[in-house]
């Protein structure tokens, strides 16, 4: 039985953000027919991993405190990382320890082009890490086909040439779990609850839902909007309001079905850019997976999987109008949402995470 590692460029916690959340779930999947350990910068108090998993309870690095803050890499940690048959990374934690120094094969995950973030949010963007990645990996996954087009032409002026390389790359989107949210004791408002679960980033247009929720608000005073994680700079921007709600922290990954079970729309806004083109929202699949209709700006494969499939509503970016006349139409319409409440029904098996990990399964073999 292979030897799999996991490793998370963060910390291991039960407040999980996308990439902690995907690895959680590929862990749990990959367990069933492999011995599968999680790994991350260090593992923090109290975390529960899934069944059949083991947790590397030794940290990347050392942290040093002198004059100022630092670390090193932990040899120790990659001395245990080397004994695993595969690694699976994002690999910012494997560049800092040193990609020459790991013998274990590489599946490099993709799923989230950091750098496409960069881009759009003015940083400095340096292809040298990815370069890196794409040099050393000997698989690698990402999300959808547009990801993967991105990919191949990065690998082709990395200089990695070969002709079979479009096989080097698999298809593992973030999934969704086969176990439905379990309702209990409601921790939402009263009121037609909307949610906007995917946190509050600054390639996310956040300003579009405040404004289309002051739209709604001139119709129906019981329609609420709710944003999670707003702990960023781009939250402390959002005035709060009787209709706009911010909590501040992410909810724990074990209670995040009951906030959604007693919620009523979802909705994700985002901009129209190079991000958008080539992300998969993690957090969307979220509330598909608590058979929420969704109302979604344009421009990403979401949104796309949305339109086709008839799972909510698709508007154009940045139109509050469009927004604020689509919840309302469907808050009004209980019968349609019960319609696009059977669809995501019907849908969501094809993204359960027991039927995404062949492209992984198949290189282990």
């Amino acid at each position: 039985m292979p030897k799999i590692a996991l490793l998370v460029d963060s910390p291991l916690s039960n407040n999980m953000a996308g990439p902690m959340l995907r690895y959680y779930e590929l862990a749990r999947v990959l367990a069933k027919k492999h011995q599968v350990t999680l790994a991350g910068e260090y593992v923090e108090p109290g975390f529960a991993p899934p069944p059949q998993v083991e947790v590397l309870n030794i940290p990347a690095f050392h942290r040093l405190n002198v004059l100022i803050k630092a670390s090193l890499p932990n040899p120790s940690f990659l001395k245990e990382l080397n004994r695993f048959d595969a690694v699976i990374t994002h690999g910012r934690i494997l560049r800092a320890l040193g990609l020459s120094k790991i013998k274990a094969k590489l599946i490099i995950d993709l799923y989230g082009p950091w750098f496409i973030e960069d881009l759009v949010t003015g940083k400095s963007v340096n292809l040298k890490g990815i370069n890196e990645l794409l040099l050393k990996g000997d698989h690698f996954i990402c999300a959808h086909e547009r990801q993967k087009d991105l990919y191949l032409g990065l690998m082709l002026a990395a200089g990695r040439k070969a002709a079979d390389l479009d096989k080097k790359i698999g298809l593992v989107p973030v999934g969704i779990s086969s176990v439905p949210p379990q309702k209990g004791k409601r921790p939402l408002p009263e009121g037609f609850m909307v949610v906007s679960w995917g946190g509050m980033w600054d390639w996310l247009d956040n300003r579009t839902l405040v404004k289309a929720l002051s739209l709604v608000g001139r119709e129906r005073k019981d329609i609420k909007l709710l944003f999670f994680g707003a702990n960023t700079k781009a939250a402390r921007e959002i005035p709060r309001s009787e209709n706009v709600l911010l909590i501040d922290q992410w909810i724990p990954y074990a209670e995040r079905g009951n906030w959604l079970a007693w919620a009523d729309l979802g909705v994700v806004s985002h901009f129209d850019n190079l991000e958008t083109h080539f992300a998969w929202r993690t957090r969307a699949l979220d509330l598909l997976w608590a058979n929420l209709p969704i109302v979604t700006s344009s421009g990403d494969a979401v949104s796309a999987v949305i339109k086709e499939k008839n799972l909510g509503r698709v508007v154009a970016c940045g139109d509050a109008e469009a927004f604020a006349k689509n919840i309302l139409e469907l808050a009004e319409n209980a019968a349609e949402r019960e319609k696009i409440r059977q669809n995501i029904g019907d849908f969501i098996p094809a993204l359960y995470w027991e039927n995404l990990t062949g492209p992984i399964d198949d290189f282990c073999k």
